[in-house]
C-alpha cells in the first residue's frame, strides 16, 4: 500500500507538470496572438513551479535551526505568483478603467515583505506566535488575488453571455472565475497547517493532500479553458449560429478582448470597481 508521503510526491509531480505546460503553452499563445495580459498568467505558472523546486531544495537544505541562503530563496519565492494574478486581473479585465490595483498590489507587495520577515523570524526563534502570523499573512495574499480574479472573471461572464460570441469563448471566463475559488479555498488547509509537524502526522498528510488536489483543480480549468479541446468547444457550441464561424479561434479571442475593453470601459455590471 502506497504511503500518503508517496502520493504528496506523485500529486505534487504531476501539478509541477501541469502547471509547466500550462505555462510553455500561455507562453506561446501570448506569442501568436499578441495577447500580453496572458503573460501576467503565465508568470503565475511558471513560478508555481518555481516554487516547486524550492521547497523540494528547501526541505532538504533548511537548517535546524536559524536562516541561511537557501531559506531566504525560499521564502522570497513563495507566493510571489499571486502577485502576478493580481496583474493579470488588471491588465484583462481593468484596462482603461478604475480599479482597486493600486490598494490590490501596494498590499500585496507589504504583505509579502511582512510575510519574508516573520517567516524568517519564525525560523530563527522557532517561535509558534510568528508562524501563525505568517501563515495569516500568506493566507491574506492568496485571497486577495484569488478572490479579484474570481470577481472579475465571473462579472465579466456576465456581461458578455448574452452577446453574440461564440459560448466556448465565453465559457473560458466562466471557469476561470471557478477556478479562482479553488484557489481561495486553500486558505484553509494553509490554516490549520500544525507546527513542526512532517507528512508522518495524519494531519500533516492530509491538509497537505487537499492543498494539492486544490491546485490541481485549478490548473486543469485552466487547461481546458486555455487549451480547450475540439468536443468541448462543438459541446458548448451546441446550437449556436454566428456569422463569425468562419473567423480562426484567435481571431475570435482577439475580437472578444476588444469587446470586453470597451464594454467594461463604460462601465458593465461591475463598472466603477
Amino acid at each position: 500500500m502506497v504511503d500518503a508521503q508517496t502520493l504528496i510526491y506523485i500529486f505534487s509531480i504531476i501539478l509541477f507538470a501541469m502547471n509547466l505546460f500550462i505555462g510553455l503553452f500561455l507562453l506561446k499563445r501570448a506569442k501568436i496572438t499578441g495577447l500580453t495580459n496572458i503573460l501576467w498568467l503565465c508568470f503565475y505558472f511558471f513560478f508555481t513551479v518555481i516554487e516547486f523546486v524550492c521547497k523540494m531544495v528547501f526541505a532538504f537544505g533548511r537548517p535546524t535551526i536559524g536562516v541561511n541562503f537557501i531559506s531566504i530563496i525560499f521564502f522570497s519565492i513563495n507566493l510571489t505568483g499571486h502577485v502576478f494574478l493580481i496583474f493579470f486581473v488588471k491588465f484583462t479585465f481593468y484596462v482603461d478603467r478604475k480599479s482597486p490595483f493600486v490598494i490590490l498590489l501596494s498590499s500585496a507587495i507589504i504583505a509579502k515583505i511582512a510575510y519574508i520577515v516573520t517567516y524568517s523570524i519564525t525560523e530563527i526563534e522557532q517561535s509558534l506566535l510568528f508562524y501563525v502570523i505568517s501563515l495569516g499573512i500568506g493566507s491574506f495574499i492568496i485571497f486577495i488575488s484569488s478572490f479579484w480574479l474570481s470577481y472579475a472573471a465571473l462579472s465579466s461572464y456576465q456581461n458578455i453571455k448574452k452577446q453574440n460570441i461564440a459560448p466556448w469563448v465565453k465559457k473560458r471566463y466562466l471557469m476561470m472565475g471557478i477556478s479562482a475559488i479553488f484557489l481561495i479555498a486553500q486558505i484553509i488547509p494553509i490554516l490549520l497547517t500544525p507546527y513542526q509537524c512532517s507528512f508522518s502526522d495524519p494531519l500533516m498528510a492530509t491538509l497537505v493532500m487537499i492543498l494539492t488536489f486544490l491546485n490541481i483543480i485549478f490548473a486543469l480549468l485552466n487547461l481546458f479553458a486555455w487549451m480547450m479541446p475540439k468536443w468541448l468547444k462543438n459541446y458548448l457550441n451546441q446550437g449556436y449560429e454566428s456569422q463569425e464561424e468562419d473567423m480562426t479561434s484567435s481571431e475570435s479571442e482577439d475580437a472578444l478582448i476588444e469587446k470586453l475593453k470597451s464594454q467594461l470601459a463604460r462601465g458593465g455590471s461591475d463598472g466603477g470597481n
